[in-house]
């Protein structure tokens, strides 16, 4: 644990300049997630919660954060410096802090959760509403995937042309259900959750490097999650500032398809030389920075999969609207 602590301890500096990298990000995406940590006097695991902020395509790297509470005094601390799109679940944390920080903060809802509410309520309702909304957030990502390879520019002006419109007409249908079902219906509640944001469901529309979803953040916390089920817990509220450390650097180098055990061993070794204002050689040694100049630990295999993994997604979706086309 110490020398975790002190491995951290000399990576700071390089965490806070990701941190800075990705409030330069048009866009964030951002997201939490539970650990537990001791509390010393009560022997018992506490709650904590580990944020993450990604950078958008631009500025690829990710921040942690590690709370011990889920109130709104760490995204706001994080995200003092930023203005431009922040990309949520639509948490209360975060949409406060978007109405607090009004005209620097433009909220941006996600779709993947838009579309769960729906698919969460197919088993409890037989309304026609429930598929419909299916089909249509199922177009929606169709039409994503046909802008995928487009500038920004013309992605925008795809989903303006095609978007919008499957966007209007679920609305409409929205407005027009809507009264009609108990409070308490799951179909209610799905809709209300996209209702009660819609705005912030449709602004991806208007600006061609918001992606569709919160996505990214939610597969850069799939880590923490799974390491949790290893280490169980924090020790102290110091350990989860240590894993937060650690879990930038390794995770924004994952991002750049950096292989993070040369990664690390090279900048551990040379860290330390840096002078405190010397600028060019902390850049240097950012993920991307370094990879540039040791192309020879460029993941290949992690982007081989990657792009499978892409062809696979336009493939199932080609063959989705072929069937509807039929």
């Amino acid at each position: 644990c110490g020398l975790l602590s002190r491995t951290a301890q000399a990576l700071r500096p390089l965490e806070r300049l990701i941190h800075q990298r990705v409030l330069a990000s048009i866009v964030i995406n951002a997201d939490e997630t539970e650990v537990k940590m001791l509390k010393p006097g009560n022997g018992k695991a506490i709650t904590g919660y580990l944020s993450g902020y990604a950078g958008d395509a631009d500025h690829r790297y990710v921040f942690y954060d590690f709370r011990p509470n889920r109130s709104r005094d760490g995204p706001r601390e994080v995200l003092a410096e930023y203005g431009g799109y922040l990309q949520t679940d639509g948490y209360i944390v975060y949409t406060s802090l978007v109405r607090e920080a009004v005209g620097r903060l433009v909220d941006v809802a996600c779709w993947a959760h838009g579309r769960r509410g729906f698919e969460e309520a197919i088993p409890t309702t037989s309304h026609p509403l429930v598929h419909e909304a299916m089909i249509w957030t199922q177009q929606l990502y169709d039409i994503e995937d046909r802008a995928k390879e487009m500038s920004p520019e013309d992605r925008r002006a795809l989903r303006q042309a095609q978007a919008l419109p499957v966007l209007a007409r679920m609305k409409a249908r929205f407005d027009e259900v809507r009264p009609t079902l108990r409070p308490t219906a799951r179909l209610a509640e799905a809709i209300d959750y996209v209702l009660n944001r819609w705005d912030a469901f449709v602004r991806y529309t208007s600006e061609g490097r918001i992606p569709i979803d919160n996505n990214v953040i939610e597969r850069l916390l799939r880590p923490v999650a799974i390491g949790r089920k290893n280490y169980l817990f924090f020790g102290s509220e110091h350990g989860g500032q240590t894993a937060a450390t650690l879990y930038t650097l390794v995770q924004s180098a994952r991002r750049n398809c950096v292989d993070v055990w040369p990664y690390l061993t090279d900048v551990l070794h040379r860290i330390a030389a840096v002078a405190p204002g010397d600028a060019a050689a902390l850049e240097a040694l950012l993920p991307d920075r370094w990879l540039a100049a040791h192309p020879e630990h460029r993941l290949e295999q992690r982007e081989e999969e990657s792009r499978e993994a892409q062809v696979r997604r336009h493939r199932k979706r080609a063959a989705r609207r072929m069937a509807a086309a039929q």
